[in-house]
């Protein structure tokens, strides 16, 4: 199986047909095994991308920038691009980074989320008490680190914008609390990503409490 991971379209077909003959257990180990050898590979890829940088040999490709070869050259997406190359600037001030996205300890997403705020300083703290969390929590240890004031940032007022006729963008402030509760809501009405879903979860929350308090048809409500 390990020998198709290079190979073509055809490669990949006789992998999954190999795949399908395996018993639970070593698929089991075979995905666990995979998808170490991705952590460690994207790390690989992260060192070479820092090492561009730090030659600017994207200039010799007529790129303007690191963004740009990743992009243009390398054919990542612009978000795996910009991603990567927030995570390539960390690692070469921090190598310790990288070592801890080879092994796993944290993921690439969470590396992104660290760039800005890692210093000499917090280093030795934020990093390893980043070890094996998701983007959220590492996002509430990166935020414990510089906390914003809700009386003065205008991160943590509540605004509402139009974006066209039908839409609207809403931002605000929520405690931990609500986040919770917004999570459960997600798992007991289906929806997969909260997140990724929030307002598909809104609806189905307000469609539950208009049906139960409100003796006006939905369709009615207008704004």
């Amino acid at each position: 199986a390990e020998s198709a991971l290079s190979g073509g379209s055809g490669t990949f077909q006789d992998l999954s047909k190999t795949l399908a003959t395996l018993d639970d257990l070593e698929l089991w180990q075979r995905t666990t095994a995979a998808a170490q050898q991705e952590k460690h590979r994207c790390a690989v890829v992260i060192a070479h991308i820092a090492e561009v940088r730090k030659r600017k040999l994207f200039l010799l490709h007529a790129c303007h920038s690191l963004f740009d070869y990743c992009v243009t050259v390398l054919g990542f997406s612009e978000a795996e691009s910009y991603l990567r190359c927030q995570v390539a600037r960390i690692c070469s001030r921090f190598p310790a980074v990288l070592a801890d996205l080879g092994a796993g300890k944290i993921s690439l997403c969470v590396a992104g989320k660290l760039a800005p705020r890692l210093s000499e300083k917090n280093q030795h703290r934020l990093l390893p008490a980043c070890h094996g969390k998701t983007k959220q929590e590492a996002e509430i240890i990166i935020a414990k680190e510089n906390p914003a004031s809700l009386g003065k940032s205008p991160a943590n007022k509540t605004v509402i914008l139009p974006l066209n006729e039908d839409f609207f963008a809403v931002r605000l402030p929520m405690h931990k609390n609500l986040l919770a509760k917004l999570q459960r809501c997600a798992e007991l009405l289906g929806v997969a990503s909260m997140q990724a879903q929030l307002p598909e979860l809104l609806e189905k929350i307000t469609d539950i409490a208009l049906a139960a308090k409100d003796p006006a048809p939905s369709s009615s409500i207008k704004i």
